[in-house]
């Protein structure tokens, strides 16, 4: 993380471990033996396994069930300091369901897979996504702050229009290479 990369824990049951009822127990180990004590993590991510590449998604009551799950995880493993992390959600999301899937309550945005490599679908998720636009500047993990910061020059690109706001779903990325 002091490179600059954010790491997003993934977890997810298969189908069978739904069908036995298993789905929240399985997400729940899968977050104790993942999310390191004392790390900052800025994004958790539910990813069913038994909707990937299927073209299938969890229902939004299923979405809400679990994410609700993985947030009282979270809460009980480390305290109130993870009752702002983003759960994100990363199972077969396309044009038809974005906008459904991000109304879900504790939905902090949206894992794009296949979807991406299409422009006019992701697009299309993208216009989806900011018919819904919130700003997220509080929550973004900018650089840590250095001497150049303390000394006025920024460290931080503020939005010049509505193309750098960050948008529900999306984080803007910027890149320390420049």
């Amino acid at each position: 993380m002091g490179a600059g990369i954010l790491a997003i824990i993934c977890v997810g049951e298969t189908e069978s471990q739904r069908l036995d009822g298993k789905a929240l127990s399985v997400c729940g180990d899968q977050i104790a033996g993942s999310v390191p004590e004392g790390v900052t993590l800025y994004a958790i991510a539910y990813e069913p396994l038994w909707v990937i590449g299927t073209g299938r998604a969890a229902t939004p009551d299923e979405i809400a069930e679990m994410h609700a799950h993985i947030r009282q995880c979270l809460v009980v493993r480390s305290g109130a300091e993870r009752k702002n992390v983003r759960i994100l959600y990363g199972g077969s999301v396309d044009p038809s369901n974005a906008r459904d899937i991000l109304a879900v309550p504790e939905v902090g945005g949206v894992l794009v897979g296949y979807e991406s490599l299409k422009a006019a679908d992701f697009e299309a998720i993208f216009r989806a996504v900011s018919a819904k636009a919130q700003p997220r500047w509080a929550n973004f993990p900018y650089r840590k702050p250095s001497a150049r910061a303390a000394s006025g020059n920024s460290w931080i690109k503020k939005p010049h229009s509505w193309k750098h706001r960050p948008i529900r779903g999306f984080t803007p990325v910027e890149s320390s290479l420049r």
